[in-house]
């Protein structure tokens, strides 16, 4: 996503939609990519960046999957324990996957 942002930084000042576009628009010589926009001080907190982004995922997922009777009524179970049974299973099923595929998948060569 960082880097989508950036490019999209970099499209917007090179068409002039942006303030200070011209400075922002430079490209390296060296390398050939937007200068400016990829050495952001977003750069530098990336880790707590997107550990920030992570933690308010988890919240909203647990906020919107909540089981609650004035929104989903209370007429059936599976319309407020959907989401959640759902992820459960499908966390479930993800991780015997994964346990059952790590073992086998790797060769000697490999490790």
């Amino acid at each position: 996503m960082q880097t989508a942002a950036s490019r999209l930084i970099f499209a917007m000042d090179r068409d002039g939609r942006l303030p200070f576009g011209v400075a922002m628009a430079k490209v390296s010589p060296k390398s050939g990519t937007p200068v400016l926009p990829a050495s952001s001080p977003a750069r530098r907190w990336g880790f707590v960046v997107n550990l920030v982004a992570v933690l308010y995922g988890v919240a909203m997922t647990v906020n919107l999957a909540w089981p609650r009777a004035a929104i989903y009524g209370s007429d059936h179970w599976y319309f407020q324990w959907g989401a959640i049974v759902f992820t459960a299973v499908i966390t479930a099923v993800g991780g015997l996957v994964y346990l059952r595929y790590r073992r086998h998948g790797r060769t000697s060569a490999a490790l």
